[in-house]
């Protein structure tokens, strides 16, 4: 027997141990096909992939993904449903305990069950033995409540989260021209009598362009240095950085400056042409596959630039760019400067532009840093109330 480190103050007796498949009636994968022109949804190893005609299933299961990259995944299902072979069903004798169960198994994080280098597998069987403490029916309705409440906090704040991305979205639609357009559908009232914004080639906006070091990179260095994987969705990610240490006059030759347009020139077909700006005071460099691009800033705001080129029309047209071969596709720094065509407004209108989606941003890093504070303050209540998978073994 044993307790959590955190309890409500009305619970004192100790928890008392069962193993899953005594309190399930049964542990095994599902056998649903999927049919496009059937009407009950079907389950796979990451939630709803589709429909069956098979209603297989009924009522509140907990499903495991069995196997693959996302073995050890749960997904809570309801109603009458089909579920693939890819896909643990666990059917609890006590229904009332399904939401206590599918907490407290997210808290022991079954993908650290997850075994075999070439498919990643998780069985029934090893569900089956696992040894869980259980209150009684009470104290688990309280903690199941808990839990549930900040999980619908977070659904809430996600949701605030995406129709801010959706607005976003939706407004570079309206404030950028559209695909095989020279002018946008909406400006600012101030601009409206200003003339129509002016086609340009992007190369005679800028200074000058660079490529980054080829040095190898490590863990450790003197100055950071920005891969591929650091640039999504315009922006640039500090989080994952490697390092390289570099004598002063090549650090100089490779160094960024803020407001400079990072392109990654070589990879895949699906990740070429990737755009991000350079906004940061720190002192970086960028990996040799990633060209720079200096703006005369007296004529093309970066912020503006940035935004525009990582437009939908302005991604297809980059992306036409790029020569393929088997795996990679390059687009030569010097045809991206002198076959890229934009369409500007006077710079005022640029920044205006260009302040609107800094707004917009900054509402979303702050609604994004309130899905993650309670992401984590749900982690961290959940290693109260309940043992880890390592004081379960014991």
């Amino acid at each position: 027997m044993m307790v959590p480190k955190l309890r409500f103050p009305e619970f004192r007796e100790l928890w008392k141990a069962n193993r899953l498949g005594v309190i399930s009636d049964s542990i095994s994968s599902g056998k649903d096909k999927s049919d496009s022109d059937g009407k009950y949804d079907l389950y796979g190893s990451t939630g709803v992939i589709g429909k069956t005609s098979s209603d297989t299933y009924s009522g509140q299961l907990i499903l495991v993904a069995r196997v693959g990259a996302n073995a050890g995944l749960l997904t809570r299902a309801n109603g009458n449903f089909g579920v693939t072979d890819n896909t643990l069903v666990i059917h609890l004798k006590n229904s009332f305990q399904i939401n206590f169960i599918f907490y407290y198994l997210e808290r022991l994080d079954l993908n650290s069950l997850v075994f075999g280098s070439g498919q990643p597998l998780i069985t029934g069987k090893q569900l089956k033995s696992l040894l869980l403490f259980l209150p009684d029916s009470s104290e688990q309705q309280k903690i199941a409540d808990c839990l549930t409440s900040i999980d619908d906090r977070i659904t809430a704040e996600t949701q605030k989260l995406d129709s801010l991305k959706a607005h976003k979205k939706g407004l570079m639609q309206q404030l950028f021209p559209a695909e095989g357009q020279t002018q946008p559908k909406l400006r600012f009232p101030e601009f409206h009598d200003n003339p129509k914004w002016e086609k340009k080639k992007l190369g005679d906006m800028i200074l000058k362009s660079f490529y980054g070091t080829s040095s190898a990179t490590s863990d450790t260095g003197k100055y950071p240095v920005l891969r591929m994987g650091d640039m999504s969705n315009g922006k640039l990610d500090f989080s994952n950085l490697v390092y390289i240490t570099l004598d002063d006059s090549d650090f100089k030759r490779f160094s960024l400056k803020k407001g400079d347009i990072l392109l990654n020139r070589n990879n895949s077909y699906d990740l070429v042409g990737k755009v991000s700006i350079f906004e940061s005071e720190i002192e970086c460099l960028t990996a040799s596959y990633i060209v720079t691009y200096r703006l005369n800033q007296s004529k093309l705001n970066p912020t503006f630039c940035n935004n525009l080129l990582n437009t939908s029309p302005y991604q297809n047209q980059i992306k036409t760019l790029a020569t393929k071969s088997v795996s990679q596709a390059n687009i030569n720094p010097t045809t991206f400067k002198e076959k890229v065509i934009i369409y500007l407004p006077k710079l005022d209108e640029q920044k205006k532009n260009a302040n609107c989606f800094a707004s917009l941003d900054d509402l979303i890093t702050a609604q994004t840093q309130e899905v993650e504070i309670l992401k984590a303050h749900k982690k961290g209540l959940m290693q109260q109330l309940f043992p880890s998978l390592g004081e379960v073994k014991r």
